[in-house]
């Protein structure tokens, strides 16, 4: 009796969960349309900004540009130092006295001025480049997921989790969603060789 009434559970419970089981498997279920398959495959990012021909000739381009302006600013403050040694043979409260320290004080904002400018015009420049570099990484992304067959491509990461607080290890943990991807599915090699010219 007991196996009787286990029996008739295991098929009742069988019947209750044939839907669920038939849309697991790709069937449509009776009240829905049948679920789309797709390939999904994966790209590092991260690698692919870092390796890319463009981000290292234009990191080293605004690398030199922002040395030689750097160099210029300290040739000035250079001057400005000059103007503070003459400034102690002077006579204190005179005329000249204050006109000089007048243009030392005057060249030192224009000297803090212009090194604040130099600095948000480099990192506009970075962030520009890094723009130019993701769109031309995505296009060809776009490409070769088209070539294997995927139907989308999710991003992963092989760096190094940063941080320094609990709270900022957590963060980047966090923005990392996939853990894993099998290798075959990984086509960050196959866009590199495209965007290297290989």
């Amino acid at each position: 009796m007991n196996r009787f009434i286990l029996s008739a559970l295991a098929l009742a419970l069988a019947l209750c969960f044939a839907p669920a089981a038939c849309a697991q498997n790709g069937s449509a279920p009776a009240s829905g349309p049948a679920p789309v398959a797709f390939a999904m495959g994966f790209v590092d990012m991260e690698k692919l900004i870092r390796e890319h021909p463009a981000t290292k000739s234009k990191t080293e381009g605004f690398q030199r540009e922002f040395e030689t302006r750097m160099e210029d600013l300290r040739n000035q403050v250079s001057t400005m130092n000059s103007l503070g040694e003459t400034l102690e043979i002077l006579e204190q409260g005179s005329l000249e006295h204050l006109n000089q320290l007048k243009r030392i004080k005057k060249l030192e904002a224009t000297l803090e001025l212009e090194k604040e400018i130099i600095r948000i015009e480099f990192q506009l420049k970075v962030v520009s480049a890094l723009q130019d570099v993701y769109g031309r990484c995505k296009a060809v992304v776009k490409q070769v997921a088209e070539k294997r067959g995927f139907r989308a491509i999710a991003m992963i990461s092989e760096s190094k989790v940063q941080g320094r607080t609990r709270s900022e290890v957590v963060g980047d943990i966090l923005t990392r969603p996939f853990i894993y991807a099998d290798e075959s599915l990984d086509i960050t090699d196959d866009v590199l060789a495209i965007l290297k010219g290989k």
